[in-house]
């Protein structure tokens, strides 16, 4: 049965990422690379639902500030990648290039099923909207590119118009709703959680008229 996640189980996994973040901030810096790094979503919100045999998950945003060297995003995604792997405990997996953000992933050995995963996306701001790097399949290669993301512009601003504890009690089961559709396969094949977390609180707005 799948459960919410409490935050004592969560600070640990907050606080290897914060560690291993500060390296790679670090050595990307070298390469003409800055970013600040957000923990976004439900994870921020201590909304974060765990599947008994896929584990729970937590997204990060990684903002681009410069890129003095003009790498390319794919030069940026693999750097990034690369680095992952160097900072992030052997426990983890190697960092999988998903079509929307770096996964890392801490499987438990003796049961062969994932405990944790981090799902990491790189955005940059263009005229403040936001655009997430991604990967598409082109045949046999794979064509690295931005794409804009209007619906998160003023997503701040909405999530504060949620207030009281009917609204709460309601986004929290829409979005528990939505994050089983993704885990059991039904949708949202293609969406992270801060993704599906901006649509819940959206259907609830709406559903409260606002």
């Amino acid at each position: 049965m799948a459960k919410y996640v409490s935050t004592s189980e969560l600070t640990p996994y907050k606080v290897l990422f914060d560690n291993a973040f500060r390296m790679v901030q670090s050595e990307a810096r070298k390469s003409g690379l800055t970013f600040e790094h957000h923990l976004v979503g439900s994870a921020k919100r201590n909304l974060v639902v765990e599947h008994p045999n896929k584990g729970f998950d937590c997204d990060y945003q990684l903002y681009l500030q410069k890129n003095t060297q003009n790498l390319s995003a794919q030069q940026i995604k693999e750097l990034l990648m690369d680095l992952f792997d160097k900072y992030i405990p052997d426990s983890f997996n190697k960092c999988e290039n998903s079509t929307s953000s770096i996964t890392i992933s801490k499987i438990i050995p003796t049961q062969s099923k994932k405990e944790f995963t981090y799902d990491i996306v790189i955005l940059k701001d263009v005229d403040s909207i936001p655009q997430i790097l991604r990967v598409v399949k082109q045949g046999n290669s794979l064509m690295y590119q931005w794409n804009k993301l209007p619906e998160m512009k003023h997503f701040i601003e909405r999530f504060k118009l949620i207030q009281g504890p009917q609204m709460w009690d309601d986004l929290r089961e829409c979005y528990y709703k939505k994050k089983m559709d993704k885990i059991n396969g039904v949708r949202y094949h293609d969406k992270k959680s801060f993704q599906i977390f901006h649509e819940a609180v959206n259907e609830t707005l709406q559903k409260f008229h606002i």
